[in-house]
């Protein structure tokens, strides 16, 4: 999203660049950031190596890599949790108020401790969100993007509860917004650019789709075109930070 909002005071009015015709230049010279802790440490190799061979596939059409260091994580994922919690809180007081039991289990002891975290807390990791910005801010002097996991794992079925990563199990949750939280924090944008598994998994809603096209249920399906020598691919898990 770009623009100004007029039902929004707080859009920009910057004009808006062609991004199109900026996609249609290609990446030669792009400068890519890939960081060497914390995103590759508790992944799995399934991930890890998708990820790496985008990395590699890209330094082959003319990008540059340079690998840094990711600053102040364990403050990132305590600023974090706490705004999440505080800000979450907030928009649904009046909710949580009314019709507490209405909100899944999981989601209204987030609320509800969101209600109780001191206000100095809050205004603390308000300043840490602050400095961490500014940090990835200096870091992208060094490069143009930066491409890590979105997330450690592969899809997990829909009543798992933990995934194991070596001998740690970790919760859902908690594995799907850490490696998140950092931009979630400093509002910098990302994107999921789609890549692909050599392992296949079996896939009830693919087969449904496959069968709905069988018989002709289904009159058309949406189309992915190769850009810049990129071949369309099927699952995502790179991640992709542009400043």
């Amino acid at each position: 999203m770009a623009g100004r909002d007029e039902l929004d005071p707080t859009s920009s009015e910057l004009p808006v660049p062609d991004y199109v015709e900026q996609l249609r230049q290609g990446v030669r010279g792009l400068r890519i950031g890939v960081p060497k802790n914390y995103y590759f440490d508790q992944c799995h190799e399934e991930v890890n190596a998708a990820v790496r061979s985008a990395i590699d596939l890209l330094k082959g059409l003319g990008c540059s890599t340079t690998e840094f260091e990711f600053p102040y994580l364990p403050e990132i994922m305590a600023a974090y949790t706490t705004l999440d919690s505080c800000e979450a809180s907030t928009y649904h007081e009046r909710e949580i108020e009314q019709r507490a039991d209405d909100f899944q289990p999981d989601v209204r002891l987030l609320l509800e401790n969101g209600l109780f975290i001191p206000a100095t807390y809050y205004i603390q990791a308000q300043r840490t969100r602050a400095m961490v910005f500014s940090e990835i801010m200096k870091l992208f002097k060094q490069f143009d993007v930066m491409i890590t996991p979105s997330e450690p794992m592969v899809a997990t079925k829909v009543d798992q509860q933990t995934v194991k990563f070596g001998d740690v199990d970790e919760s859902i949750d908690s594995a799907l917004s850490r490696y998140l939280a950092p931009f979630n924090l400093t509002g910098l944008p990302a994107f999921n650019p789609v890549w692909i598994f050599k392992r296949r998994t079996t896939n009830r809603y693919a087969d449904r789709w496959k069968s709905l096209r069988r018989n002709d249920r289904v009159k058309s399906r949406p189309r992915i075109r190769a850009v810049d020598g990129l071949a369309p691919q099927r699952t995502t898990n790179s991640l992709t930070h542009i400043r």
